[in-house]
């Protein structure tokens, strides 16, 4: 479940509240950077050279734009995030 707190367009950062059921998720490249703080649960992260790092309530951190890896969720995950929405090309695609 995603909860904005604020709606966006591009170039602007985006803040809500973000909640999960356990999983694992593999991400090819972040794309966006995101700040995350988690209310409840655990996450594990787990950056495509093998260093994993676990997080908790209260903990925060930041997911950089371009990073590769997995999200491990191994109980129900709440937390909060507020991300730069990446600027798009207006133009591409443009004839």
């Amino acid at each position: 479940h995603v909860f904005h707190v604020g709606a966006s367009t591009t170039g602007e950062m985006v803040a809500g509240v973000w909640s999960c059921s356990p999983c694992t998720e593999r991400i090819d490249e972040q794309p966006c950077d995101e700040f995350c703080q988690i209310l409840e649960g655990t996450v594990v992260l787990t950056a495509a050279d093998g260093t994993a790092h676990e997080f908790g309530p209260g903990d925060g951190f930041v997911i950089p734009k371009g990073w590769t890896g997995t999200w491990h969720m191994p109980v129900p995950v709440r937390k909060t995030y507020v991300i730069l929405v990446p600027e798009t090309d207006s133009t591409a695609g443009a004839a």
